[in-house]
């Protein structure tokens, strides 16, 4: 708007300027002249009132020269000042052309910017709106992108840790890969075990089965004999799986081991504190087989087996008297072992 106000001052001054060149020259000269002619007829009243006469029309003659000459000056600097003007309205004439023409110009560009500016604003209006749209739809895949950032970040724990859990299978198949061969190499040798087992079994089935026959032809056979031996072992007393014999003479104790071996035994061997306490019940002081004889001081039973478990009573075994190297059982309690020479007699105990 200021830039259109500008426009119209301008177009106003270069009217104005237009009118004022367009009066007649002939009318500026004509009032000039009239105003000369005014100021001389006024001069030469005020001659003729002043002087009359001759001296009057002398000194009036010289006033009309100077006055000419001033009418010329002033006419010189009058025609100067009006060429000044003239060469100025021309210069302004022209620069209001070419104002106008750029008037104009920016009129049609100011016409076009203001149709541009009206385009643009429906425009503007448009991409607001779609700014708008694109605003909540930025806002909404913001959303999305959050929650998305976090299933990401979610789902990449969970491959970590998949990749982990990968690597640690790949590696666990990798140790049964190598289990698993060395189980089919193991099974193929089971299976030829196996079928050479089947072999074995078999075999070792019909010689249970002879087996079975045999052991129970033995078993009728065993219990034939126990019936017999029943018969045989009248007097003999039985505790575990062992048969006892308790004496009622007194012999020394080769003569009493003697007699256990006749009858297929030998003397009493303890084993247990159970079998020690079974033959206290029979209250006899009787050899055992327990004896020092090869090697003073090494106790060994009858069998050769070396002493293990010991029931003498307190201070023995103590060779009180020379070769005391057989031992006795004293019914005195449950420690009741004491040395004594083998010469000596005593009752005896065989064990079958």
């Amino acid at each position: 708007m200021e830039e259109d106000n500008k426009y119209e001052n301008l177009e106003s001054i270069y009217t104005n300027i237009d009118n004022y060149n367009n009066l007649p020259r002939v009318q500026e000269r004509s009032c000039l002249d009239t105003e000369v002619q005014k100021r001389g007829c006024e001069a030469a009243s005020e001659g003729r009132q002043a002087c009359s006469g001759k001296p009057a029309a002398v000194c009036l003659g010289l006033l009309c020269v100077l006055l000419l000459a001033v009418i010329i000056g002033l006419w010189i600097k009058h025609d100067a000042g009006r060429d000044q003007l003239q060469s100025s309205y021309d210069n302004m004439t022209k620069e209001r052309d070419q104002l106008q023409s750029s008037y104009d110009n920016m009129t049609k560009e100011r016409d076009q910017l203001l149709d541009i500016n009206n385009n643009l604003t429906l425009e503007r209006d448009q991409l607001q709106s779609s700014y708008d749209d694109l605003t909540m739809e930025r806002d909404a895949f913001q959303q999305k992108l959050e929650l998305l950032t976090g299933e990401r970040n979610q789902l990449q724990r969970d491959y970590d840790n998949m990749t982990k859990e990968r690597d640690q299978l790949q590696s666990s198949y990798d140790n049964m890969t190598k289990e698993r061969d060395q189980l089919q190499s193991s099974y193929d040798n089971m299976t030829k075990e196996r079928d050479q087992l089947l072999d074995i079994n078999n075999n070792l089935t019909l010689e249970r089965d002879q087996l079975q026959s045999s052991y129970d032809n033995l078993t009728m056979e065993r219990d034939a004999i126990q019936q017999k031996l029943e018969m045989c072992f009248k007097g003999w007393r039985k505790f575990g799986s062992s048969y006892y014999y308790f004496s009622n003479g007194r012999k020394n104790w080769a003569e009493s081991r003697q007699y256990c071996r006749e009858m297929g035994a030998d003397l009493l061997i303890i084993n247990s504190r159970e079998e020690q306490e079974f033959i206290k019940e029979v209250n006899i002081d009787a050899w055992i087989g327990l004896s020092d004889a090869q090697t003073e001081g090494i106790w060994k039973w009858v069998d050769g087996s070396p002493l293990t478990t010991v029931y003498w009573s307190t201070g023995e075994p103590n060779g009180a008297h020379k070769d005391e190297d057989c031992a006795v059982n004293e019914v005195v309690s449950l420690s009741t072992w004491n040395d004594i020479p083998c010469s000596s007699e005593a009752g005896w105990i065989c064990e079958l």
